[in-house]
């Protein structure tokens, strides 16, 4: 195979992987950067989290992906959600009635589903889309 046809296959594996898969080879995506154009989907490393477009932007400096949940989704782990094997939570993601989550060492069973990404901690949801377990 020729180095090009290899380079051209990784770029549309790239593009077309599920989250999952997408994770197990997060080295294979650009870094984020100051400047670019995004478009809905696309997938960027920044630190050492890989993350996924919302709404297409063009990025700035100050609007890193860590900072700007409304343009950006953590793509996590597949976790069962269950007691034994909670979901870390982000303080960007959708959370659904059932399900346990863990943050900051506590594990939260979420008692309604957001609908909509939640940009605040488990902790400041107890009462209203969490209980402490």
């Amino acid at each position: 195979m020729r180095y090009e046809d290899l380079v051209a296959f990784i770029k549309q594996a790239r593009e077309t992987a599920t989250d999952e898969v997408a994770l197990k080879a997060k080295e294979l995506y650009q870094e984020w950067v100051a400047g670019a154009t995004y478009k809905v989907g696309d997938r960027r490393r920044f630190g050492d989290k890989l993350y996924k477009c919302r709404q297409e932007h063009t990025s700035e400096a100050q609007f890193t992906p860590d900072l700007i949940p409304a343009l950006w989704e953590v793509i996590n782990e597949t976790h069962t959600g269950t007691l034994e094997d909670p979901i870390p939570y982000d303080p960007n993601m959708v959370v659904f009635e059932g399900l346990y989550y863990s943050h900051n060492e506590v594990i939260y069973k979420c008692i309604r589903d957001s609908g909509n990404p939640l940009y605040t901690t488990p902790d400041t949801l107890v009462g209203n889309y969490f209980e402490v377990v």
